[in-house]
């Protein structure tokens, strides 16, 4: 159960911290691409300071692959995995 808790909360976290940087005027699917929805290398970095703010992690260079940042559900998964690693 604490799992699935977690689980949505990282989902969330991901959600907002994609829309907030992207400032869409549609909300982003899970499954969107965050290439077509505007992101670029900037952002995407600025995502990426956030996402290591907010969960307390640092993002390893071999994380900084480009399909871990296709949509909200790469980035969910590499945010879990990273999570479960603290």
């Amino acid at each position: 159960m604490n799992t699935q808790i977690n689980a949505q909360a990282i989902t969330d976290s991901v959600t907002r911290i994609v829309n907030q940087h992207l400032q869409s005027s549609t909300e982003i699917k899970q499954t969107d691409s965050l290439k077509e929805r505007g992101m670029d290398s900037i952002v995407c970095m600025r995502i990426i300071v956030e996402l290591e703010n907010e969960f307390n992690i640092e993002i390893e260079d071999e994380d900084l692959l480009i399909e871990n940042y296709e949509n909200i559900n790469t980035i969910t998964e590499l945010m879990s995995r990273l999570v479960a690693k603290i």
